[in-house]
């Protein structure tokens, strides 16, 4: 065919080109047109993408999989700030007895068979056996689904756990790509455009746009509150919070158990679910009335991911602590907490039990609404976060003298020791930075 044929070809209405030239068939059924340009994308091309990026998901869900079931393997989280493991160890790291990372799994292996099944498709109306209504919309289904769930999981490990997983955030990403795609292919491909669709999706995508703006802040905020800061920490040492770490630990507004001349503060940080802490609330009791010269109490959160109502409890005490019922609150907690641990306990409790301690109900309520008091929690969180706690209760000990050592005691086991015996070689650390003693509980 010559280029003169070509052009005048080419000229014809759609319509007529089609039944001169039926071997253009296939191509006119790909093409879209948009303001009299003709974008041309094939349904098989979409497909394989499609494919390919779920067998990227399934690498992701392999990875994340294997870190569930080895959880000593080093995946590369903690090269970015991220915290792997404890997302998969949180509350949402399985459905049931099943790992979250294998339904994930699941959820791609089967959208990778939808694709390969319309690549082998013989649809009548389609001569590359592509345009199969039903795998498409099924695509289109599960993607949506997944979209949504991938995001509202990573809504939960920044807002609720406190956590950051790279590999999860990569899923989601890899969710959202399939998704966009199917949506490109069932939606849009292949079909005309009108005036009123063209400003629905314009409205929508400015509606997304005006959101993320609103939002990003917060998510911001939320990445710098959870990402770690220092590169690495040297084995057996704990980096100063600042350069002002009593500042950072003695923050203003907390509240103190003991006498105020007492030469250690202990600064406690644990989970009101945690059956370690609820020991722990009783020795330190026990400790203060032992050595009331030596040492006070301070309280700070860090709830777990893994225990549904710990943030939730968290925030309880701290409204109560408004009131001037920081250690009732905290006390009386700690006393229903199996209560807690049953299934379909609602939170509707917190109000009751902090009416049994005087608390007004009503302001109470209120401030357990207010957000500062979440931000206070999390912050509290953090501060154990970049001091690479690993795990609860952790109890950092802060002396009245400004120019002596801040220690730090992992685990109740070895806090019992060392707090009861002044003479224990934990006290003599090196003045110039944070030391530590590491233990099990």
């Amino acid at each position: 065919m010559s280029g003169t044929e070509l052009f005048l070809i080419l000229r014809q209405p759609v319509e007529q080109r089609t039944k001169a030239h039926p071997v253009s068939s296939s191509l006119t059924r790909q093409t879209v047109r948009h303001k009299g340009i003709d974008f041309i994308m094939s349904r098989a091309l979409l497909n394989k993408i499609t494919l390919a990026l779920t067998l990227l998901g399934c690498l992701i869900a392999l990875v994340l999989t294997y870190e569930h079931f080895v959880p000593a393997a080093e995946i590369g989280c903690g090269a970015v700030g991220g915290d792997c493991h404890g997302t998969i160890e949180s509350k949402y790291g399985k459905v049931g007895p099943i790992p979250t990372s294998i339904i994930g799994l699941g959820m791609y292996i089967t959208l990778a068979g939808i694709c390969i099944l319309r690549a082998r498709s013989k649809a009548e109306n389609d001569g590359e056996g592509l345009n199969d209504k039903h795998l498409g919309a099924t695509l289109f289904g599960i993607s949506l689904l997944a979209l949504c769930i991938s995001w509202w999981l990573q809504y939960t490990s920044l807002f609720e756990l406190m956590t950051f997983c790279p590999w999860c955030f990569a899923s989601a990403l890899t969710v959202t790509a399939i998704f966009l795609v199917s949506a490109y292919d069932h939606l849009i491909l292949g079909r005309a455009i009108t005036g009123e669709q063209k400003m629905l999706t314009a409205v929508v995508l400015f509606i997304g746009v005006m959101l993320s703006f609103v939002y990003a802040p917060a998510v911001m905020f939320q990445w710098q509150l959870i990402h770690k800061e220092f590169a690495a920490v040297p084995k057996g040492l704990i980096h100063p919070i600042s350069v002002h770490p009593r500042e950072e630990l003695l923050r203003d507004g907390l509240d103190y158990k003991g006498k105020p001349d007492a030469l250690y503060t202990i600064v406690e940080f644990a989970d009101y679910q945690c059956p370690h802490c609820q020991e722990a609330s009783a020795e330190m009791d026990s400790l203060l009335k032992r050595y009331p010269d030596r040492y006070r109490l301070a309280f700070r959160n860090y709830p777990l991911g893994k225990f549904p109502w710990s943030l939730q409890a968290a925030v309880a005490v701290e409204a109560a602590g408004r009131q001037g019922k920081f250690w009732q609150m905290h006390d009386s907690v700690f006393e229903h907490q199996k209560e807690m641990d049953v299934e379909g306990f609602m939170p509707e409790r917190f109000p009751a039990w902090a009416q049994a301690i005087g608390v007004d109900t009503a302001k109470f309520k209120k401030d357990m609404m207010d957000p500062e008091l979440s931000k206070l929690v999390q912050k509290d969180h953090y501060i154990g976060q970049i001091n690479n706690m690993k795990q609860t209760p952790s109890f950092f000990i802060v002396p009245a003298d400004p120019k002596g050592k801040i220690m730090m005691i992992t685990g109740l086991t070895d806090a019992k020791v060392v707090l009861n015996h002044p003479n224990d070689p934990f006290w003599s650390g090196d003045d110039s930075s944070l030391v530590t003693k590491e233990g099990s509980q």
